[in-house]
């Protein structure tokens, strides 16, 4: 998308897995936006600089409007918003007629993985190989995160092979569509 001014264009830069996008106003700003209802609003000198994030409703199509007025400023500015709390996967979230399966749940997770180390998910989920493992399930299932993890998240040289098993399990039973009851637990012998 062009502006009609100084011939600055919005550049989509980086797009992840989860929905997430990264526009690149040349050499301005940086913006991280995920596509559902709600509109932000900068105004930031020098550039001033305007932008209206809309999305539309479910299956609505988003767009992004920026205006941009000169100005002859060299330094350049660069705007970062913090990422919304991430979405549940959309194939974790419907109901299906199959579990998801160990290899779309690693494929997943190396997407997440990936997110994290373009810095999508902040600094705190690079501090640390177990913070980095921490965000990556909390990324891949919120849901089982919550209920598997969330109280006692995993710490460093821990190997929690029970838990694993019950977080793999809450993601067979939420692809299912099925009641997460009695998951947690469902391993201890």
């Amino acid at each position: 998308m062009a502006f009609s001014q100084s011939s600055y264009e919005l550049v989509v830069v980086n797009s992840s897995t989860l929905g997430y996008r990264q526009y690149e106003i040349r050499k301005k700003a940086l913006i991280y936006d995920k596509l559902s209802i709600y509109d932000i609003t900068i105004d930031a000198p020098p550039p001033r600089f305007a932008a209206s994030i809309l999305g539309g409703k479910r299956g609505g199509h988003g767009g992004v409007s920026a205006s941009l007025s000169s100005a002859r400023h060299r330094s350049p500015r660069v705007l970062l918003l913090p990422p919304p709390p991430p979405p549940p996967l959309l194939a974790l979230s419907k109901s299906s007629p199959r579990p998801i399966t160990d290899d779309e749940i690693r494929e997943k997770k190396n997407a997440c993985y990936a997110d994290i180390e373009s810095g999508l998910w902040g600094w705190k989920c690079r501090a640390s190989v177990i913070a980095k493992e921490n965000c990556a399930l909390l990324c891949l299932s919120p849901r089982c995160y919550e209920l598997i993890y969330e109280d006692d998240p995993l710490e460093e040289g821990e190997k929690d092979f029970v838990r694993g098993q019950e977080y793999k399990y809450c993601m067979h039973k939420l692809s299912m569509g099925d009641s997460l009851d009695g998951v947690k637990g469902a391993f201890n012998f």
